[in-house]
C-alpha cells in the first residue's frame, strides 16, 4: 500500500511538471502572437493612411502572416508576361461566346480522358491547352 502511495505522488508531480512545461509553452505562444498582431495592427494603420506596406522595414517572423503576404507579393512580380503580349478587347457577347466554348470543349475533353482512362485535367489546364 505504501509503494502504491509513492508512485502515486511520484505521477502526480510528474503531471505537474509537464503542466509547468505546457503552460510555459503556451505563454511564449501567446506573446508572440500578441506582438504579431500588434504588427499587423500597426501595418494596417499605415495602409489604411496611404503608405506603402512592402517598403515598411519592419521584420516578421518567418510563416507569420505578414512574412507570406511579403513572399506572396515577391512572386507576384514571377507571374508578369516576358516580352510584348497582345492584347484583344471582346465584346460581352463574344466573351459569353468564348466562356461558353471554352466548358463545352471541356466537357468533350473530359469524355475522350474517361473513354481513355485518363486522368482529367483541371479547369485551369484545360484553359491553357485551349487558349494555346
Amino acid at each position: 500500500m505504501n509503494k502504491q502511495y509513492e508512485v502515486e505522488i511520484q505521477d502526480k508531480e510528474r503531471m505537474r511538471v509537464e503542466y509547468e512545461k505546457e503552460i510555459h509553452h503556451l505563454k511564449k505562444q501567446l506573446q508572440a502572437a500578441e506582438q504579431e498582431n500588434k504588427k499587423l495592427l500597426d501595418t494596417l494603420i499605415k495602409h489604411s493612411k496611404g503608405e506603402d506596406i512592402l517598403k515598411s522595414k519592419d521584420q516578421f517572423a518567418p510563416g507569420s502572416a505578414q512574412a507570406i503576404f511579403r513572399q506572396s507579393q515577391a512572386r507576384s512580380n514571377w507571374n508578369k508576361p516576358i516580352g510584348k503580349t497582345k492584347t484583344r478587347t471582346l465584346t460581352l457577347k463574344q466573351l459569353k461566346d468564348l466562356i461558353n466554348d471554352i466548358y463545352t470543349q471541356k466537357v468533350k475533353y473530359d469524355q475522350k480522358c474517361e473513354e481513355s482512362r485518363l486522368p482529367r485535367e483541371t479547369m485551369e489546364q484545360f484553359m491553357y491547352t485551349y487558349l494555346n
